[in-house]
C-alpha cells in the first residue's frame, strides 16, 4: 500500500519538508523517513510504501498510524496527522467487524491450519460475538475462544483450527466454507465470510494374501486396501524360480479411496517330483502404488509329489506277499506231485504183492 501525502510551500522561499511514520514496525516501510524540497508556491506528493509481510509475520488488524511532518527551517513546528491502517484481505464494515488475512487455506490430512479472525466491536455498547463454521465437519474445527467479549471500538484476534483427520473420508478437493460471527446481544445480526479449504492428497495402503498358504493350483487373492483420499492404482507381480503362476504377467487393479480391492490368481509347481510326500515352494508378491511406494508379500505353496511315499512300501509288502504265496503255491503243488507219485507206487506194490499170491495158491 501507498500512503499519499500532499505537500504545499506556502512561503516565499524553497523549504525542505522531512516526514516521518510511526505506528507500524519499521521493516513494513520502505522508507519510514521522507525528504521533500519544494520551491515557492510548488505542491509534491510525500509518499510511504508500505508492505506488510505475508502471513504469518503480518497480522490482519486495524493499525493507528501517526505522520509527523516539520519543515528544516522551523523543526520545532511539528505537524502531527493520524489515520488508521487496515491490513486484511478480508474486511467486514457492519458493526460486527471482521478483517482475515487470507479467505483460501490449504491443509493436509492429520495436519492442521490456523485461521487468524480479528474481531472488532463497531457497535456502541459491550457485546459478546459467537463463533460457528458450517461447511465442513465439525470435528475438523477447534478454537479457545467460541465467544469473544468485546468493548466499543475494541479488537481482538481469534484462531480456529481446522485439522481434517489421516483418513478416506478427508477427500481431496476443495470445500466451500462459511465462518459466522453472531451477536449475542442482537443475534439478528451476523457477520458472515465465504472461505474455501482446499485438503490436499496423500497416498497410504496395505496389502495381504489370502490364504498366505496353498495347495497347488488354489485359488487364493491379493487383496489391497486404498488408505489414502484419491483413487489408487496398484501393481501386482508374483516372483517364484520354482513355481508357474496364472495369471503370468503384471496386474493392475484399480481402486477407489477408502475401498478393498483384490487380484486372483493360481500358482503350481514348474517341476513336481515324482515319488515322495509334500513338499513348500516360497514365492514372493510385489504390491506397487503407482503414487510411490510399495510392499512385498510372502507366501507358500504345497504341492504332493506325483507318487505318494507311502506308495512305496505298499508295493513291496505286495510283491512280497505275492512271492510268498508263489512260493507257498509251488511247494503245495510238489507236494501234491509226490503224493501222488507215492500212491502210484504203493497201488503197484500192492498188485505186484497180490499176484505173487495168487501163484502161490495155484501150486
Amino acid at each position: 500500500a501507498v500512503i499519499r501525502l500532499l505537500l504545499s510551500n506556502n512561503r516565499a522561499n524553497s523549504e525542505t519538508f522531512e516526514a516521518s511514520l510511526t505506528g507500524i514496525p519499521g521493516e513494513w516501510v520502505r522508507n519510514s523517513t521522507a525528504f521533500q524540497t519544494l520551491g515557492a508556491g510548488e505542491q509534491a506528493e510525500l509518499l510511504f510504501d508500505v508492505q506488510p509481510p505475508l502471513p504469518p509475520k503480518g497480522r490482519a488488524g486495524k493499525y493507528p498510524i501517526v505522520i509527523r511532518l516539520f519543515s528544516q527551517s522551523a523543526p520545532d513546528k511539528i505537524i502531527e496527522i493520524g489515520a488508521t491502517l487496515t491490513v486484511a484481505a478480508y474486511e467486514n464494515k457492519g458493526r460486527i467487524g471482521v478483517l482475515m488475512e487470507a479467505t483460501q487455506f490449504t491443509v493436509n490430512p492429520g495436519t492442521q491450519v490456523a485461521i487468524p479472525i480479528v474481531l472488532l466491536n463497531q457497535g456502541l455498547t459491550e457485546d459478546s460475538f459467537q463463533l460457528a463454521v458450517s461447511g465442513i465437519p465439525v470435528n475438523w474445527v477447534s478454537t479457545a475462544s467460541p465467544a469473544t467479549r468485546l468493548g466499543p471500538g475494541e479488537q481482538k484476534e481469534i484462531i480456529l483450527q481446522v485439522q481434517p483427520p489421516r483418513h478416506a473420508k478427508s477427500k481431496a478437493r476443495r470445500n466451500a466454507f462459511k465462518i459466522s460471527i453472531i451477536s449475542q446481544n442482537s443475534p439478528e445480526q451476523t457477520a458472515e465470510v465465504e472461505c474455501i479449504l482446499t485438503v490436499g492428497v496423500y497416498s497410504l495402503f496395505s496389502s495381504d494374501l489370502r490364504p498366505p498358504q496353498i495347495e497347488a493350483s488354489q485359488a487364493a487373492q491379493v487383496v489391497v486396501e486404498n488408505k489414502g483420499n484419491i483413487q489408487g492404482t496398484f501393481f501386482i507381480k508374483w516372483f517364484s524360480d520354482d513355481l508357474q503362476f496364472e495369471p503370468a504377467e503384471v496386474q493392475e487393479i484399480a481402486v477407489a479411496a477408502g475401498e478393498i480391492g483384490a487380484a486372483e490368481f493360481q500358482a503350481a509347481p514348474l517341476r513336481r517330483q515324482m515319488i515322495g510326500g509334500e513338499s513348500e515352494y516360497p514365492y514372493a508378491v510385489q504390491v506397487r502404488s503407482k503414487d510411490g511406494g510399495g510392499e512385498t508379500l510372502s507366501g507358500k505353496v504345497n504341492a504332493h509329489a506325483w507318487v505318494p511315499v507311502w506308495v512305496i512300501p505298499v508295493v513291496l509288502v505286495f510283491c512280497l506277499a505275492a512271492a510268498c504265496l508263489t512260493t507257498y503255491l509251488m511247494l503245495q503243488r510238489q507236494t501234491d506231485v509226490s503224493e501222488a507219485e507215492q500212491a502210484i507206487q504203493t497201488a503197484s506194490a500192492n498188485q505186484t504183492a497180490a499176484a505173487i499170491i495168487d501163484e502161490e495158491d495155484t501150486d
